[in-house]
């Protein structure tokens, strides 16, 4: 080979090198914009699944106030009535006591 087909050869190796950069560089935009895309779509997904959540979550918690508060109110009913019923037994105990040791 002469040096003039030599160069001619890397010269179209260059060009074709060239050509696959090119090719690639493009392929490579196509694949940011494909990966752009299903990020956004990802990300509205998880968004509308984190806002469903959310939503289901704070209605869970409404019910658990409204059932606590009702439980609580229950209790507070039932506190007063044993509140009661020990003072009713212990003057009872008491009175009975003191009758029985002639204390009235």
């Amino acid at each position: 080979m002469d040096y003039d087909e030599r160069i001619a050869k890397v010269e179209a190796l260059v060009d074709t090198i060239k050509k696959d950069i090119d090719r690639l560089y493009d392929a490579v935009e196509r694949l940011k914009q494909h990966i752009d895309t299903s990020l956004s779509e990802l990300r509205q997904h998880t968004d509308k699944g984190l806002a469903e959540l959310r939503l289901h979550t704070d209605n869970g918690l409404a019910e658990l106030r409204v059932s606590l508060d009702a439980q609580r109110k229950e209790a507070s009913a039932n506190m007063r009535w044993m509140v009661g019923l020990t003072l009713v037994n212990t003057s009872m105990i008491l009175g009975l006591s003191g009758r029985i040791f002639g204390l009235y």
